[in-house]
């Protein structure tokens, strides 16, 4: 008897859960063709605000819902990206985004667009580095 009543309830909270599933889910696929910069993405990451960032080999893109931004490496501007290889992304407590590159790491503030290049230890902000920041983390303390 027992058997039979686990069984039951097996097929009961089965059938419910395939039930509860969304049956409208739609996909869109976005290339260059949209605005977004040549590439695979390399990392993926939506924001307080509910822009969604994707880092690529070849720039930063934010995504509105409608269209693309791109922000790219441009050594003549000092407010733009230092390097153009995004590897990874993260929104601090603050609301800043901070973007690790092949360059080593770099902030944006949301509100001015303006980036800003963080230097890590043993290097020279005037030079390039070579270390790759590959994850960002925000400690507890929000440091």
């Amino acid at each position: 008897m027992k058997i039979y009543l686990c069984s039951f309830w097996l097929c009961l909270i089965s059938f419910t859960c395939l039930v509860a599933q969304p049956t409208d889910i739609f996909m869109r696929h976005y290339s260059r063709i949209d605005g977004i910069t040549r590439g695979n993405a390399l990392s993926i990451f939506q924001d307080s605000r509910g822009f969604l960032w994707i880092g690529t080999h070849f720039g930063l893109n934010k995504f509105d819902g409608y269209r693309f931004t791109n922000y790219l490496a441009n050594p003549s501007n000092p407010n733009s990206l230092t390097n153009h290889d995004i590897n990874c992304l993260w929104e601090d407590s603050q609301q800043r985004l901070w973007i690790g590159n092949g360059a080593g790491l770099e902030l944006m503030d949301l509100k001015t667009e303006k980036f800003q290049f963080i230097p890590l230890d043993a290097q020279d902000s005037t030079t390039e580095s070579t270390i790759k920041v590959k994850k960002i983390l925000e400690r507890p303390d929000g440091k």
